[in-house]
């Protein structure tokens, strides 16, 4: 009687093992997929990234040649062309440093 029930409890343990082994197996495959298809997506997003940046600097390369275009258009004559006038007497502003306004206090 004792062997039916020991083979019984043997096989409930094997079946157990057997579904454990399985679940294991399920989730490693299933991993494995989900790891390799987000390497996949991640170097096709890196991909994009770097197209977009190259984009981007070439825009930037653009933008500051045109900046250095127009600056090198700005001079002496097209700021009179455009009503600026020489200034006789030039006056400039200035302030008093915050150092000559300090007093040292004494303890009386």
């Amino acid at each position: 009687m004792d062997t039916i029930t020991e083979k019984m409890n043997i096989r409930g343990i094997e079946k157990k093992v057997f579904w454990l082994m399985a679940f294991v197996l399920f989730a490693s495959v299933f991993s494995y997929m989900y790891f390799v298809k987000q390497t996949v997506f991640n170097i096709v997003e890196r991909d994009r990234m770097v197209e977009e940046l190259v984009d981007l600097s070439s825009q930037i390369s653009e933008y500051e040649f045109y900046y250095i275009a127009l600056k090198n258009d700005i001079n002496l004559d097209y700021a009179h062309s455009v009503g600026f006038v020489d200034v006789k007497n030039p006056k400039f502003a200035s302030r008093k440093l915050s150092s000559q306004n300090l007093t040292m206090a004494t303890a009386d």
